[in-house]
């Protein structure tokens, strides 16, 4: 397995530049809007955040669990992860090492966190049609992809990149999607952007057969980022740009 080179991801970058200028007009208007209180106003889209997160919390527990009490665990599990990113984040703390991914996994399944001795899985795991990295190559693979993610300036592209790599990786036994979306929204929060959200059954199939096609297209080869990797990249860009007209519409009401 080649990591990314990020020099040579394809992205528009004017939607990225969209993306910032819209983040930008919702703390304009959160800070200097005079025709409401600006601490009902600052409740709202707090309530807004919060809403986004706790559907990211119950759709990923819909779509993963297998029962109302596995639901539960999931969901309070992922709602404890939330929790330790915004806490991180107040501290001025971005992930920045595998040291943060491990802990984020740990939060995330602790059960299975335990029987990888608090470390990476020690076996061969599939990843759809391919095989994952073996676990002796697993340590080396996150450090570069760390290394490879302080090259990225632009914090969307960095926060997407992170999340590609963590599940292509695949480091853990189990969990390593709910890791990589975290690790992914706690780049994003860090810069005032709010999280990404997979909505629905549907996006989450779309989502899904994304991540494999780009996979599958890296396998046959390796040094190209092609169409099927850019539109990965495009998805998490439009989910965001969804999160982001969702919270700006909320304090508009």
């Amino acid at each position: 397995m080649f990591l990314l080179y990020p020099q040579s991801i394809k992205i528009d970058w004017q939607s990225l530049s969209s993306l910032e200028e819209k983040k930008k007009k919702l703390f304009r208007y959160l800070v200097y809007e005079k025709k409401y209180n600006n601490l009902k106003l600052f409740r709202t889209y707090l309530k807004g955040l919060l809403r986004l997160q706790d559907v990211m919390n119950s759709k990923s527990a819909q779509f993963e669990a297998s029962s109302r009490l596995e639901a539960e665990i999931y969901t309070s599990n992922l709602a404890k992860g939330l929790d330790y990113i915004a806490d991180e984040v107040i501290q001025n703390h971005c992930i920045n090492s595998s040291k943060d991914v491990i802990y984020l996994h740990y939060l995330v399944d602790p059960e299975n966190h335990a029987k990888c001795n608090a470390t990476y899985r020690k076996s061969l795991v599939q990843l759809g049609k391919l095989n994952a990295p073996e676990p002796h190559r697993i340590s080396s693979l996150m450090d570069n992809m760390f290394y490879n993610a302080g090259e990225i300036s632009n914090t969307i592209i960095k926060s997407i990149y992170l999340h590609h790599e963590i599940v292509r990786i695949h480091p853990f036994s189990d969990g390593n999607g709910r890791v990589a979306r975290l690790s992914e929204n706690w780049v994003l929060m860090h810069d005032l952007y709010p999280p990404i959200v997979i909505s629905s059954p549907k996006d989450r199939q779309i989502y899904i057969r994304e991540l494999e096609n780009s996979f599958l297209a890296l396998e046959q080869n390796p040094e190209e980022i092609g169409e099927a990797t850019t539109k990965f990249f495009n998805g998490q860009i439009k989910r965001l740009n969804n999160s982001l007209d969702y919270l700006y519409t909320r304090l508009k009401m």
